[in-house]
């Protein structure tokens, strides 16, 4: 497993990240997992509401969502080529998108977190719909969105996490 931080708006600082991640796996990657991150941690304090309204999110909110999405889209479009040169690996290559984790619950009905999340979708489903094109690819490909759950507690989360 290679993980790290990389700022994805260099390209050449995306490239040496996959670099290190193929030579630390052997020349080939067989699984992507991108994290879109967490809601603005500001939006604990409308835990007392029934939602959050429009005019609630900030401006940099709303643009952070944006980033977070287009921060996946940049890493997989450097990512795709790569992973579709190195040939199988022991079966399927799976590429998992992660939601924002929200907190609270109820934020899921912010019109900011809908639109990434709707982003996000439309993402999983081009790349889907891009990786199927030709039929030697639809079996070796998996992509999936993963709807991070919310939990109520830290120590929920961590059982989670460890599953």
């Amino acid at each position: 497993m290679c993980s790290d931080q990389v700022d994805l708006a260099c390209e050449s600082a995306i490239e040496k990240f996959i670099g290190k991640a193929e030579f630390s796996l052997d020349g080939a990657i067989g699984c992507v997992l991108a994290n879109v991150g967490a809601t603005p941690s500001r939006w604990k304090q409308f835990a007392h509401k029934p939602y959050l309204k429009l005019h609630e999110t900030s401006a940099a909110e709303w643009l952070r969502f944006g980033k977070d999405v287009a921060g996946v889209g940049i890493l997989l479009k450097t990512t795709i080529p790569r992973m579709l040169n190195s040939g199988p690996i022991d079966g399927r290559k799976v590429i998992a998108m992660m939601s924002h984790s929200v907190e609270p619950r109820h934020c899921r009905n912010a019109a900011a977190f809908m639109a990434s999340d709707a982003a996000l979708e439309a993402l999983v489903f081009r790349l889907s719909c891009e990786l199927t094109a030709t039929s030697a690819l639809e079996a070796e490909f998996v992509t999936v969105k993963v709807d991070t759950p919310t939990f109520n507690s830290k120590q929920q989360t961590d059982v989670w996490a460890r599953s």
